[in-house]
């Protein structure tokens, strides 16, 4: 299971026996959150979010939907990556996104 991306202590990663519809998951302590990317022509047109393990801040469920508004494209390229065989890169971002 790849992590893609690690954003203000939050792991993004991707596990290689998932299934369908598109998503990543997100972990932060001991909170699981599933991230759904709804796409169409390989852009991601919606996302939701699904808490399924833990309890999770307010204000670090607001950093996941601040980072993933940002980088939504790319967890859906790394995804796409992922499932055709190759690894993605690992991304460490240390810098608050505004």
């Amino acid at each position: 299971m790849p992590k893609v991306y690690q954003y203000l202590g939050i792991v993004f990663k991707l596990y290689p026996d998932d299934h369908d519809p598109i998503h990543v998951h997100a972990t932060y302590g001991d909170a699981h959150i599933k991230i759904y990317l709804y796409e169409s022509n390989g852009v991601v047109q919606k996302v939701r979010y699904e808490i399924e393990k833990g309890k999770i801040s307010p204000s670090k469920m607001n950093d996941i939907k601040v980072f993933v508004s940002k980088h939504k494209n790319a967890l859906l390229y790394a995804y796409n990556i992922f499932k055709s065989g190759g690894t993605p890169l690992f991304i460490n971002i240390t810098k608050r996104i505004k």
